[in-house]
């Protein structure tokens, strides 16, 4: 977990706070929800139902194969389940990250290109097509893309501080904070997160802290899993 030493910042699995790598077979979608993908469900919802963010109606060659952010915690996990899925735990999507060989990348040790990784912001659409990013893909025949860069995902894990008695994001007692996995979408020029693989950080999912931060979640997308 960030800000701690050795196999634990290394793996991203930490014993001490209860965390470990799933023990069963779960499949996990290979991107990330996109907005073509998610209006065949909007179509079906008469109201409360999110639209895409402005810079998204920009890209030249259409929305369809972006990823689906702006989307609240609560109505992503609807999304899932109706698909018969979830949202992924923190630690079924580290484990999608990492694999059994606890990668340092989700593609292997190699350190991340700027020109096949989208973790630097767009001008002006910020996030790329799903499937775009080149090497943000795990090995293997069925790759998963998009883990590491593009859109932060939601998990449907509550945040946790990384340390036993850490701070916690807001005061409110009505807030509801939830984890989001995968690097922040920095300006360029802006160094990479010190925890690598491991960033983890706090997004409002539900209480007044949710329309303070409303726009928090313009970069935040999600995936589903399915367990077996």
């Amino acid at each position: 977990m960030p800000r701690r030493s050795g196999r634990e910042v290394r793996t991203g699995f930490s014993p001490a706070l209860g965390v470990h790598a799933p023990r069963y077979d779960y499949r996990i979608q290979t991107h990330e929800v996109t907005w073509q993908e998610l209006g065949l469900y909007i179509a079906t919802r008469e109201s409360d139902v999110p639209s895409p963010p402005a810079w998204a109606l920009r890209e030249p060659s259409g929305i369809e194969r972006l990823p689906a952010t702006g989307v609240s915690w609560r109505f992503a996990r609807q999304y899932c389940m109706a698909m018969g899925g979830d949202l992924p735990s923190e630690p079924e999507w580290a484990w999608a990250a990492r694999g059994p060989e606890l990668r340092t990348q989700p593609w292997g040790d190699a350190l991340p290109d700027a020109r096949l990784v989208r973790f630097r912001r767009g001008d002006p659409v910020p996030l790329a097509a799903v499937g775009t990013q080149t090497q943000d893909a795990t090995p293997g025949p069925k790759a998963i893309r998009g883990l590491l860069g593009n859109a932060s995902e939601w998990t449907r894990d509550p945040w946790i501080p990384s340390e036993p008695g850490g701070e916690q994001p807001g005061k409110d007692d009505a807030d509801v904070w939830m984890a989001v996995r995968g690097w922040p979408l920095g300006a360029a020029g802006s160094p990479l997160p010190a925890e690598g693989l491991t960033y983890r950080r706090p997004v409002c999912a539900e209480g007044p802290c949710l329309e303070r931060g409303s726009d928090a979640l313009e970069l935040v997308g999600f995936r589903c899993v399915e367990r077996m």
